[in-house]
């Protein structure tokens, strides 16, 4: 683990130094840092991919934040950031953090032990400027707010004087007038299913249909990249496999993909019934 010389940019006075120190920031294996279990947030395969290209080109500007958990090195926000390292590292492309070489390695400042609501509301704030669409900022709200209820019960933390959009607002990073928005839609649903509650009850059991129907598309998507990985196959398996085996090999992943087709056509008409 290398401490990176911060004193170079804060200065020598005390002041600044003192701010070095609490601004360390040191370059760990890559292989020695774990994504946190607790993290709300979801990593699409995508994103990473666009991201690893731009640090690729332009390097890496922004440390990974993370605490220590007994022996290991769990992230509090970043995971994004790793997973697009990881994959340059894997792939055997080089990276740079503020201009230099770091290739194997990431950059983490270290936060204080937090556990239960107070991480989940720490991990949440660190990933305050982060773009999200309309469902995980919904997702991310709910979390919030049930943290700082759970605080609230603890005797933790208090609503008196304090505006639940403003707060919310603040520790999540999404606007202050969607998170007011989304608050009284929710009121307004649990008020609705006071009044209806039959009627509710189809409005959700519609809603899980939906997601449901997401997650399977989902799931189709993955398989269809796992297909085209085969059927593209690289020089080295091309070289490793007779032509018998080579033929036969593509015959079933011909055979797979007219399958996986089949399954297809066959869901959607079952989702659609």
């Amino acid at each position: 683990m290398t401490n990176l010389d911060l004193g170079k940019m804060f200065g020598d006075s005390n002041q600044e130094m003192q701010k070095a120190a609490a601004l360390k920031v040191y370059l760990v294996k890559l292989e020695d840092i774990f994504p946190s279990e607790e993290n709300p947030y979801e990593v699409e395969e995508e994103s990473v991919q666009r991201l690893a290209e731009n640090i690729e080109q332009y390097g890496l500007f922004q440390a990974l934040t993370a605490q220590k958990e007994g022996s290991e090195i769990r992230l509090i926000s970043g995971e994004r950031r790793y997973t697009a390292l990881k994959h340059l590292a894997d792939s055997g492309k080089a990276y740079t953090y503020n201009g230099e070489d770091i290739t194997g390695y990431a950059p983490v400042s270290y936060v204080k032990q937090a556990v239960g609501d107070a991480k989940t509301m720490m991990m949440i704030s660190a990933n305050a400027h982060r773009d999200m669409q309309a469902d995980e900022k919904n997702r991310i709200i709910d979390e919030t707010l049930n943290a700082l209820e759970k605080q609230e019960m603890s005797g933790k933390f208090s609503w008196e004087g304090k505006r639940k959009a403003t707060v919310i607002s603040s520790i999540t990073g999404i606007k202050e007038h969607y998170v007011k928005d989304y608050l009284a839609s929710k009121n307004r649903e649990i008020r609705f299913a006071e009044e209806d509650p039959e009627t509710i009850a189809k409005i959700r059991q519609s809603k899980q249909v939906s997601e449901e129907e997401k997650a399977y598309k989902e799931l189709l998507k993955q398989i269809n990249k796992c297909i085209k990985k085969f059927e593209k196959l690289d020089s080295y398996v091309l070289a490793a496999l007779p032509e018998d085996e080579l033929n036969t090999f593509q015959s079933k992943c011909f055979e797979l993909s007219l399958h996986l087709q089949e399954c297809t056509a066959n869901g959607e008409r079952e989702l659609m019934s």
